[in-house]
């Protein structure tokens, strides 16, 4: 048991990380199962209510129940709307406490191309899985005609599948990313990445991919960026 001391601060720091958490006291850890499994507990709309920043006009609609697809499947996504069950194993902007658990999100235009993103997410999963807590997203694929795909993970596991509505005539079709995790790479090199997944991108070079080495180079080449800022701005002043 422990001590009523220990339970505030346990609490606290559990609020510390999730103010939305529901918290169950329990004795030995005896817990009725229906209050912990198939909860549906992770929500895009409190993730944003934790940090507004993330994306500011968010639709969690987009995440209603749909058919869903493997993202690493091997066939065209913009043709499916069947059910499978199966998933495909491989091997910051805000912080919400000190542990470096994260989060960020973005939004841009572009219709994906699934065969892109399938091999940067695939190669993103096989270096940071374990460091990747929970992705969604909305996405304008790439097809005849254009489809709204919606898609959500676990670590290494994505399941991809239609939206439950498709684009709406005055609608603007936008992507949108969700990413939470520990120690994410830097927001800007995983933006330019997934920018790298859309058709306008398919014939500027190889398939986008995420490398650590390609990482470091980018935060090197930020903070040489950010030097001359200050040296040039401090120049100015003088």
């Amino acid at each position: 048991l422990v001590t009523k001391q220990k339970e505030k601060e346990v609490y606290s720091e559990i609020r510390s990380i999730n103010k939305f958490a529901q918290i169950i006291r329990t004795n030995r850890s005896v817990v009725e199962l229906s209050k912990i499994l198939n909860i549906s507990a992770f929500s895009v709309e409190k993730a944003f209510e934790l940090d507004p920043t993330l994306i500011d006009d968010y639709n969690t609609t987009e995440f209603k129940e749909a058919p869903i697809c493997n993202l690493t499947h091997g066939h065209n996504h913009s043709d499916c709307d069947h059910d499978h069950d199966h998933h495909h194993h491989h091997g910051p902007k805000s912080k919400h406490d000190l542990s470096g658990v994260g989060s960020y999100g973005f939004e841009f235009d572009g219709q994906i191309s699934m065969e892109r993103l399938n091999h940067f997410m695939t190669t993103f999963l096989q270096a940071r899985s374990q460091d990747l807590y929970r992705s969604k997203g909305v996405l304008d694929l790439s097809g005849s005609p254009p489809r709204k795909f919606v898609f959500q993970g676990v670590h290494e596991q994505i399941q991809l599948g239609p939206a439950a509505a498709q684009w709406g005539d005055d609608e603007k079709r936008v992507n949108k990313f969700v990413f939470i995790g520990r120690n994410l790479p830097p927001k800007g090199y995983v933006l330019r990445k997934l920018k790298e997944c859309t058709i306008t991108e398919y014939l500027q070079g190889g398939f986008p991919e995420y490398r650590d080495e390609d990482v470091e180079e980018y935060i090197k080449q930020e903070q040489e960026k950010k030097e001359k800022e200050e040296k040039e701005h401090k120049d100015h002043h003088h």
